[in-house]
This record gives structure tokens, C-alpha cells and sequence, in this order.
């Protein structure tokens, strides 16, 4: 069971790599961008305006 389920060095690792990324339009980096935004969007498309 060792062998194969992760251990608490490889549940670390990979927390280390899973860094937010809160700019608008960006991916974080361990995750992978989407071909395209909802209802075929570009991903940069503003689906919600903020503010006036």
C-alpha cells in the first residue's frame, strides 16, 4: 500500500505547486487553460462588469 498511495512528502509537493492566481484572464500554472469560455466565449470575455 506504501508503494502506490501518495505519501505526506508527495501531499506537500504538490501543494507547493498549487499557487492561486487571481488576475483576470490568467490561469493558475497547475492548472490547464480552457480551449474556450462559456457558451464559446473567448476566455477573456467579461462575464460580469464590476463597478460603474
Amino acid at each position: 500500500m506504501g508503494e502506490w498511495l501518495p505519501t505526506e512528502k508527495d501531499r506537500a509537493f504538490v501543494q507547493s505547486l498549487m499557487k492561486p492566481c487571481l488576475e483576470p484572464g490568467k490561469t493558475a500554472s497547475w492548472i490547464a487553460p480552457p480551449a474556450k469560455g462559456l457558451d464559446n466565449k473567448p476566455i477573456d470575455y467579461e462575464y460580469v462588469k464590476l463597478g460603474a
